[in-house]
């Protein structure tokens, strides 16, 4: 750990950096060339963290999202680059973690910490909390000789017209110069991002109270003493529990069967054709309630197998009917993509509609952890940390696709039941798909109702692209833009 002054150059440094890099600028090259900065100094203040798997994992996903932002300059990658340079700080500011969440909420803490941190940059040690009898000292040192001044500068001017009037023109002079030569902003611009060096450069203060005693991923028998296993109550109660769970998750699964069997039947095999009314509501309403239903029926499993009743002699029936709830929820998962198929070859592809497939992605990852849980006692620490890691996994993966690319490809390319919805490739995705709109302009031109409509709608799309590229330097260069050009 190098130290507090040491550590204030380097802020000092970050900031003249960031104000370079980002000022007046979109991101882009600049991103990967702040991230390359900003991990060498960490790398640097805690040369220890080299050897922490979390630490370069995170560190390695955030350059790969900084170096598609590069390449798409999607709100997507700009988005998980942020999400992913946050936990990194985390882990290298808490480096005994291993739970991304934690990570992610001091990462936060940590930034959000940064004015503090600045008034504490005096003290020995960048952890030491910032004490009040020290603010106090700050406040008798400047506000109050401040006040006192301005009392009898007030009285003067008011005493002697010619000292008001002198006093007067330097002010207003003095204002002028301000607001002609200096940019306020630029210097607001400045200090957010020394608040944000450092609140990345120096720990959290605080770290003491987020840490956590890592949860163990196996479960662990809660054993009673002698004298209490011979009360009746206990044993009865752990009984009566496996009893009930068992009901439950029996009857759930009866339920939950006749549920997948009309769906195979309606869905799987589409006995009969369904209108896009129809379609729309069935992926819509219907969708977003068996997401639910699967989310409950995840709630279910947890909380009978949360303490004990891993370890009931006999509950194989129990096991067995959690694991069949398992698969029934699967099954009922792959209903909802069937669904979301349909819609998406009759109307073609949508952002709300991709996120569905993620969204059910990450819903078989959970099952199938939650599947092992059962089988080896897990503990609930084991789901929420196998989980946020393919979590974290996938949308790195994710990142590296231009949707808006891909989206109006896949619209104008693949024929779909219905026509294509041109506004929707020209206002609602960005303007990184500009280039493939021109190379389909005659075919996407037929697809609108007026001739001229879709010209007009292109025209003005690339006019604002255009308008918008103006201001940008060599710093916001990327190949989205780029290749539009």
């Amino acid at each position: 750990m190098k130290s507090n002054k040491l550590i204030l150059v380097l802020v000092l440094i970050g900031s003249l950096a960031f104000n370079f890099f980002f000022w007046e600028e979109k991101m882009g090259l600049n991103v990967l060339l702040f991230d390359l900065l900003v991990m060498s100094g960490i790398f640097w203040i805690h040369p220890n963290i080299k050897q922490k798997k979390t630490v370069l994992i995170t560190a390695s996903g955030t350059l790969v999202a900084a170096l598609f932002i590069v390449f798409n300059n999607s709100l997507f990658s700009k988005t998980i680059h942020l999400l992913s340079m946050i936990s990194f700080v985390g882990f290298a500011h808490a480096r005994d973690l291993s739970f991304i969440g934690d990570a992610f909420a001091i990462g936060l803490t940590s930034i959000a910490e940064a004015p503090l941190k600045v008034v504490n940059v005096g003290k020995d040690s960048p952890l030491e909390k910032p004490r009040i009898h020290g603010l106090r000292k700050w406040i008798k040192l400047s506000v109050i000789p401040t006040v006192i001044v301005l009392v009898f500068y007030s009285i003067y001017a008011q005493a002697n017209p010619q000292f008001a009037n002198i006093s007067s023109n330097f002010w207003s002079g003095a204002t002028d110069f301000v607001f002609s030569k200096i940019k306020l902003s630029r210097i607001a611009f400045f200090f957010s991002g020394f608040l944000l060096m450092a609140g990345l450069f120096w720990r959290t203060m605080y770290f003491k109270d987020f840490e956590k005693v890592v949860s163990g991923e196996r479960m662990i028998r809660n054993n009673f003493s002698r004298e209490k296993r011979l009360i009746p109550f206990k044993t009865n109660a752990l009984k009566q529990e496996y009893q009930t769970a068992l009901l439950v998750i029996i009857s759930l699964n009866v339920l939950l069967f006749l549920v997948n069997l009309v769906d195979i039947y309606y869905v799987w095999m589409a006995v009969a054709e369904i209108t896009p009314s129809q379609l729309s509501v069935y992926v819509h309403e219907a969708t977003y309630l068996l997401v639910v239903a699967i989310f409950l029926a995840m709630s279910v499993i947890i909380f009978y197998f949360r303490k004990n009743l891993n370890f009931y002699p006999g509950n194989s029936a129990l096991k067995f009917a959690a694991y069949a709830w398992v698969f029934q929820n699967v099954i009922l998962a792959i209903s909802v993509a069937i669904r979301n198929f349909r819609y998406i070859d009759h109307f073609g592809l949508a952002y709300k509609r991709l996120g569905v497939f993620i969204f059910l992605l990450m819903v078989f990852i959970g099952l199938i952890t939650l599947f092992f849980k059962i089988k080896e006692k897990r503990t609930l620490y084991y789901l929420l940390h196998r989980n946020s890691w393919a979590l974290y996994s996938v949308l790195i993966i994710l990142s590296v696709i231009n949707w808006d690319v891909m989206i109006t490809r896949y619209n104008i390319s693949v024929e779909t039941k219905s026509a294509i919805d041109v506004p929707y490739l020209v206002y609602e995705l960005s303007d990184k798909n500009i280039f493939v709109l021109q190379e389909h302009q005659v075919l996407l031109r037929k697809m609108t109702t007026s001739q001229r409509g879709f010209d007009k709608m292109l025209e003005d799309k690339l006019l604002l692209f255009e308008k918008k590229q103006e201001k940008y330097s060599w710093l916001s260069w990327n190949w989205a833009d780029a290749r539009n050009h």
